[in-house]
């Protein structure tokens, strides 16, 4: 049996749905293949190491804690380390992959340069931009700490992070006045002197997202992609996300044709390979007047049993089961 150590916590923003991720995980792996470990690291990147025997998180705040980089050094060298459940800075932008690799340890997903890239949502749509059949939003990035230097000509305007995901800081903004104190806001609480992007607010859209697999020969994997509608919200943000019944989720999409679905398909694979992610990603996209505009990508999306991946894996006859068998095998 192949041992493998599922990763979560982290100092992420993300760090609720990296544990909910985890949970789901411990609950769908085949138990009948793999031995199974937990790395839980803390916000201060200290982490404690232990087998899986209970199929849930135990109390975290009982165990031992050291080092993270202490762990790295002394586990075993073949074992495969899961990154399923790590999302965001540090486990999603290249930090975390970067140290498992100087450790000379296996991992599943995407390797540090890749997930770098794909953090970076500006440079990851300049490269992007250039796929035929691609749609890119003009864009400004802005400094939260100096946004005064570039202001945007009309509004309503789309205000994210360049890097980070699940809808955190995310907003739609109206007018300057609005925009000055949202950006102000993220300053005053974080001191963060993070890049945001400011992007035209595009109305009467269909928000899409689409995942990608490949095998370890490079051959990929197509799935429908999901159609999402947020019911209380303008977007897909993290209350839609995260919150029972906040979003409408409909795999395969109906409000496209199925030759829009089928194009935006393989786009997810040609993003994959564009921006050299591996094993799985999953790409966003807004639908407007039969254009696709590009989004973001997820090296490390989601893996709750509600998230989109899973979602369009079972739409294509993948349990969530297959689709960690898939993941793991893959990536050893």
């Amino acid at each position: 049996m192949k041992s493998i150590c599922i990763l979560c916590g982290g100092p992420s923003s993300e760090y609720d749905v990296s544990l909910a991720s985890a949970a789901a995980i411990m609950k769908n792996i085949n138990r009948d293949l793999y031995h199974t470990w937990i790395c839980y690291i803390r916000q201060d990147l200290s982490a404690t190491f232990f087998k899986d025997q209970l199929g849930f998180l135990p109390d975290l705040s009982a165990l031992s804690y050291q080092p993270f980089s202490q762990i790295l050094g002394e586990a075993p060298r073949d074992m495969l380390f899961v990154l399923a459940a790590m999302h965001g800075e540090f486990g999603e932008d290249g930090s975390l992959q970067k140290m498992l690799d100087e450790a000379g340890l296996a991992y599943t997903g995407s390797d540090s340069r890749s997930s770098a890239l794909a953090m970076d949502k500006e440079k990851a749509a300049t490269i992007v931009a250039s796929i035929e059949g691609i749609c890119t939003i003009p864009t400004l990035k802005v400094n939260a700490a100096s946004w005064e230097e570039i202001r945007p000509e009309t509004y309503p305007v789309f205000c994210k992070p360049n890097s980070g995901g699940s809808s955190i800081n995310v907003f739609i903004c109206h007018d300057v006045e609005q925009l000055q104190k949202t950006l102000e806001g993220i300053y005053e609480k974080s001191k963060s002197q993070e890049d945001y992007l400011i992007q035209p607010y595009l109305t009467d859209t269909i928000e899409v997202s689409c995942a990608y697999l490949e095998k370890g020969s490079g051959q990929g994997i197509f799935l429908p992609p999901i159609e999402i509608r947020p019911q209380y919200s303008d977007f897909f943000d993290y209350d839609a996300k995260y919150t029972p019944q906040a979003s409408h989720e409909i795999c395969p999409p109906e409000g496209i044709s199925s030759e829009m679905s089928e194009k935006i398909s393989h786009l997810a694979g040609k993003i994959h390979k564009a921006l050299s992610c591996r094993t799985y990603s999953r790409s966003d996209f807004l639908v407007k007047d039969d254009l696709i505009y590009y989004l973001e990508t997820n090296t490390a999306p989601g893996m709750t049993e509600t998230s989109l991946v899973p979602q369009e894996c079972a739409a294509a006859g993948i349990s969530f089961t297959k689709l960690l068998d898939f993941i793991i095998e893959a990536s050893s």
